[in-house]
């Protein structure tokens, strides 16, 4: 049943989003009780709640496709929906990579260089998207529900441009 599916799948990103929630206040917390870090308390700072953005856009279009109750996922959707997947692997690495920046910098410019690609390839995707998901056969509700959806997933995808940006930042002060 595909609704149950959805919901379980909604069920599951809303958990791993307060999960996400609990690791940034954890992070915090041991932010604070650490008198030397590897780099800038600030860039640490920035990235955290970079990823936590990231977290809350995807919970943000998980909850509104499921409470719009969409009748068609358009392709534009789920190839969006692909490489927001893809961008969260690459983060997810990096951060990895964090234990021992020095030694990690040219992995984590490449995985930078991942989501650099990644979010080309979304830009294609969403101008190419446009055509499909605002036919002119669509009521105005249809339309506006397709333009917000469509939003959240530009939005979400420039987030994971703001996290690439820092991690960057962090190997370029390392240097």
């Amino acid at each position: 049943d595909v609704t149950f599916k959805l919901e379980h799948e909604l069920k599951q990103i809303n958990e791993l989003e307060n999960i996400g929630n609990n690791i940034t206040y954890d992070t915090f917390d041991l932010l604070n009780s650490l008198f030397i870090i590897p780099f800038d308390r600030e860039d640490i700072n920035e990235l955290v709640n970079k990823i936590d953005n990231v977290l809350d856009s995807i919970n943000g279009i998980s909850r509104m496709v499921h409470f719009y109750r969409l009748k068609e996922m358009f392709t534009v959707f789920h190839d969006l929906a692909d490489v927001i997947h893809l961008t969260s692997v690459e983060i997810g690495e990096c951060v990895k990579c964090l234990r021992d920046v020095g030694g990690s910098k040219s992995k984590i410019i490449n995985r930078c260089n991942n989501i650099n690609h990644l979010v080309k390839k979304a830009d294609e995707i969403f101008y190419c998207g446009i055509f499909d998901i605002f036919s002119p056969e669509a009521d105005l509700a249809t339309l506006t529900k397709n333009k917000e959806v469509f939003e959240l997933f530009k939005s979400c995808i420039e987030e994971t441009k703001a996290v690439e940006k820092v991690f960057k930042r962090i190997v370029i002060k390392i240097a």
